[in-house]
């Protein structure tokens, strides 16, 4: 037997289990807490719950459904951690947000074919024309440039969640 609770999120009433209510109220007040400046916190607040409470509409959660600590996971690793609301955030929590967000993937957004040369690019810190010259180059001299580009198209991932779209912006101003 488990203990429910019924919230408001977002304006949208739900039911979840105990053991994720305090997971989602411990992250949204980490997020609370790393929002500067303070003036902006309602405002900053209230869309990060109107956003989990779109996810949990979109994940088929109503009325009838209660929310797990899974689902609240989920949501969480969707949204990001709540350090990523901060500006003033720790060194400690700058570099662990560095390690963790700054992949290899397909840029969707800079694309010209697949995204591997504008994601290849900004992974490495570099101008994507360069990458794109170079895989020009290596398929007319040798040919090997686009069965590379082919192998790389399939194997790297697409960008596809906001949050991936904003590391990969991240990238391309060298911020990450």
């Amino acid at each position: 037997m488990k203990i429910t609770v019924n919230v408001n999120i977002g304006g949208i009433s739900f039911v979840m289990d105990d053991d994720a209510y305090r997971l989602l109220k411990d992250y949204l007040y980490r997020a609370s807490n790393c929002i500067t400046p303070k003036e902006d916190k309602d405002e900053i607040l209230s869309d990060i719950e109107r956003r989990i409470s779109e996810l949990l509409t979109e994940e088929g959660i109503t009325y009838s459904r209660v929310v797990t600590i899974d689902t609240v996971n989920k949501i969480i690793n969707i949204i990001g951690d709540a350090y990523i609301f901060g500006n003033d955030a720790s060194d400690h929590n700058q570099n662990r947000y560095y390690y963790v967000k700054k992949r290899l993937m397909r840029d969707s957004q800079h694309a010209a074919l697949g995204g591997v040369s504008s994601g290849l690019a900004a992974y490495i810190g570099i101008n994507t024309s360069i990458i794109r010259v170079l895989f020009l180059l290596l398929m007319f001299f040798g040919g090997s440039g686009f069965i590379l580009y082919m192998v790389a198209w399939i194997i790297i991932p697409k960008t596809q969640t906001e949050q991936e779209k904003g590391m990969m912006e991240d990238m391309h101003n060298g911020i990450l």
